[in-house]
């Protein structure tokens, strides 16, 4: 068990105690995460079991490591799925992502060349 801070800085005596990581459920997500890699065709990913039930998303995918914040390790391999789906959906929109980017921003630098166009028409108009 890994003892936490004290309850509101310490003032109330109370200790609060979150049971650490086991071993043998970390070696269990490593072990999912290699047979869903292998069955994907994906390669160099790792799986870090952190329980942290301060974050707003129960996991996320960084630089190729899938981070689990679920302490429960049902839920864990749950989330651990989700995420390696989550970011293999990402992987094959990507480029249609790209793409959209660029018309946007094509779009965009046409649009702030019209709008400054019009601005020193007008500007011209008003100087007598």
């Amino acid at each position: 068990m890994l003892a936490l801070e004290e309850i509101m800085g310490g003032n109330c005596g109370f200790q609060a105690f979150v049971p650490k990581p086991d071993f043998e459920n970390e070696h269990y997500l490593q072990d999912e995460l290699n047979t869903l890699t292998r069955r994907l065709g994906l390669s160099d990913m790792e799986v870090v079991w952190k329980p942290d039930e301060t974050k707003a998303v129960s996991g996320e995918v960084k630089d190729g490591t899938v981070y689990v914040y679920d302490r429960a390790p049902e839920k864990a391999i749950e989330t651990l799925r989700h995420e390696v789906i989550d970011y293999l959906v990402c992987k094959a929109i990507e480029p249609y992502i790209q793409t959209l980017n660029a018309f946007t921003k094509m779009f965009n630098d046409n649009a702030y060349r019209q709008k400054e166009g019009v601005i020193d028409r007008i500007s011209k108009l008003l100087v007598p």
